[in-house]
């Protein structure tokens, strides 16, 4: 469940926040998250979003004055760099992500365990974690206005968040689980050995 976070602005407040983590810097193109968001803000039915984008790097300055520029900076927080992520991500409702090109973004996968559907662009090995319409959104990379419809449909559905938050969070328990890594390279050991083992010692993913 959605805790409020004391070290947001927002603590207490009844908003719907919408999160990223990640370097400030042009491959992850947070320039677009900003404007999808007043996109959204302009809508009128979505004054309760907030976007706080987590994270340091030589972009700062220039999106903070991009905020701005579009009238949203008091809505738009710029903590930096943190080192209670998870903490902080048990305060967002969804958490979104628009780089124009990727791995598999290790923030990802956290946001998913922690719960949260996530809105992304469908670069690189994101499409192989986020299933469109079942524990997020994908859309194309550098088009705002995509971008903030995906959002819009969350801000706008509780039901939406909650189901694709608890599918994000199921996909990770089944596929990047210790249980799960384990399971997947015994399962590699036995097809290149033509051998069947038991792994010993891990039965679960490791618990909070």
């Amino acid at each position: 469940p959605k805790l409020p976070a004391a070290t947001t602005p927002w603590a207490g407040e009844d908003v719907f926040v919408i999160g990223t983590v990640g370097r400030l810097q042009d491959v992850k193109d947070q320039a677009s998250l900003i404007e999808a968001f007043a996109l959204l803000r302009a809508r009128g039915a979505n004054a309760r979003a907030r976007l706080a984008i987590v994270g340091d790097g030589p972009l700062r300055d220039k999106l903070a004055q991009k905020a701005r520029e579009l009238g949203v900076d008091d809505l738009v927080w710029f903590p930096g760099a943190r080192n209670d992520i998870p903490e902080l991500m048990r305060a967002f409702d969804v958490f979104a992500l628009s780089s124009i090109a990727e791995g598999t973004p290790v923030t990802l996968l956290e946001a998913m365990a922690c719960g949260l559907p996530v809105v992304a662009t469908a670069v690189g090995g994101i499409p192989e974690v986020v299933q469109d319409g079942v524990n997020g959104a994908l859309v194309p990379a550098s088009k705002p206005p995509a971008l903030a419809d995906a959002l819009e449909a969350y801000v706008a559905d509780h039901a939406r968040v909650s189901e694709h938050g608890s599918a994000a969070r199921l996909h990770i328990e089944r596929h990047y689980s210790v249980a799960a890594m384990v399971g997947a390279y015994t399962a590699l050991y036995d097809r290149l050995s033509n051998t069947k083992t038991t792994p010993r010692g891990i039965t679960e993913p490791c618990a909070e």
